[in-house]
């Protein structure tokens, strides 16, 4: 965000921005009554009569507490956290994005036991970090972790949007297409995609990263 908007302040100097805080589900509520123009939230579905439009996506990675037996692997199966306990954030801060984690867990054979519930990515690797679980979080969130937190990548490839543009087109605000297409400019190409499993090419992949 502070790229996406020094951005528009050099380009649209006479622009006035006010920022809020919130998460998904109050970013979806406040576009939707009109409280604010434009949000950048975590969605990946279209939310009728609103415009969303993927900014980032990225694939999912399992944060391990530094002393768990797993972290000894260099990629995880979903089914080997059958016996863990996860720490997710609640389905109201982002029901789509929850649903896709607790539906390729149970793809992978069993219920999630989501014992910790956090508001962030950031307060979600810091529970790890002490013991609390394991958690399925981003990979580009691995810069939030510390040397308490381990991370691998997963045998399963789980696509998701991190960060959405999600507006109101009926409003016709003229700088909310000009401010999302700044943040598309700033994240870079995006392709959104389904949620995928791949079990194959893992030399490939591992080269990669």
């Amino acid at each position: 965000m502070p790229h996406v908007l020094g951005t528009a302040r050099r380009q649209y100097p006479t622009l006035s921005l006010t920022l809020a805080e919130m998460d998904s589900a109050q970013a979806l509520a406040a576009v939707r009554n009109g409280e604010i123009d434009l949000a950048f939230a975590r969605f990946d579905h279209q939310i009728s009569p609103l415009a969303i439009r993927p900014i980032t996506t990225d694939h999912l990675v399992v944060a391990l507490p530094i002393d768990r037996r797993l972290t000894n692997q260099a990629r995880v199966a979903l089914s080997e956290l059958a016996d863990e306990s996860l720490v997710l954030f609640p389905r109201r801060i982002s029901p789509h994005y929850f649903d896709i984690i607790v539906a390729a867990c149970r793809d992978a054979g069993f219920s999630p036991r989501v014992m910790h519930e956090i508001g962030s990515v950031v307060s979600q690797i810091g529970f790890v970090g002490c013991g609390f679980g394991v958690g399925l979080v981003p990979s580009r969130s691995m810069r939030f972790g510390s040397s308490a937190v381990a991370f691998r990548p997963l045998v399963e490839t789980i696509d998701v949007v991190t960060i959405a543009a999600v507006w109101d087109p009926s409003l016709n605000n003229e700088f909310v297409p000009r401010m999302v297409e700044i943040a598309l400019q700033v994240a870079g190409p995006v392709e959104t995609k389904p949620m995928t499993k791949s079990l194959t090419d893992k030399k490939a992949r591992a080269q990669q990263r």
